[in-house]
């Protein structure tokens, strides 16, 4: 019998981490009508906001390097956001390409009660874990959030090269060699 260092199969771990996002949404929306923001501000919409209190008109794309999202997910947040008034949208005047996010007043207004909020969170899952593991769970997230960043960044790479004409011939010179 194997004796892996993993005493649950690693799906469970998968199970688990998926879990725990959807454990943690009504917490979320529970700590926001607490505020006063669950009529404006859903689950996931901190992530914007936060990023934006922090340093008004980012990039899309670096709000979504942030917050560990893609490009498309922080983009959906932020076309629901500008609906319920709280950003607003400009072109990059230094890339054309590009679009920044800028909070409105109204989005503005939400800081006090979102770091409240978030404050409200952090309480009870430390609450539930211990402050030492709370910790130590946060720092394992943010290894596993940057691992994954960077495996799907490297698949995503590999991905575009295989659809590439150059990668596509790459890879049938690969084939038929073997």
């Amino acid at each position: 019998m194997s004796t892996s260092p993993i005493s649950t199969p690693p799906v469970e771990l998968v199970r688990r981490l998926a879990r725990t996002w959807e454990a943690l949404q009504p917490l979320i929306a529970r700590s926001l009508v607490a505020e006063g923001l669950g009529a404006r501000v859903r689950p996931g919409m901190g992530l914007v906001l936060f990023a934006l209190f922090e340093e008004d008109g980012r990039l899309i794309g670096d709000i979504a390097r942030r917050g560990h999202v893609s490009h498309v997910a922080a983009l959906q947040l932020v076309s629901r956001m500008e609906a319920e008034g709280l950003v607003k949208r400009r072109d990059c005047a230094e890339d054309g390409r590009a679009t920044r996010v800028w909070l409105t007043p109204a989005g503005r207004g939400l800081e006090a009660r979102m770091q409240a909020a978030s404050r409200r969170n952090r309480e009870v899952l430390v609450k539930l874990l211990g402050l030492d593991d709370a910790l130590t769970l946060n720092n394992l997230l943010g290894r596993l959030l940057d691992g994954l960043a960077a495996e799907n960044a490297a698949a995503s790479g590999a991905s575009s090269r295989d659809k590439s004409p150059a990668g596509r011939d790459a890879n049938t010179k690969r084939k038929t060699r073997s």
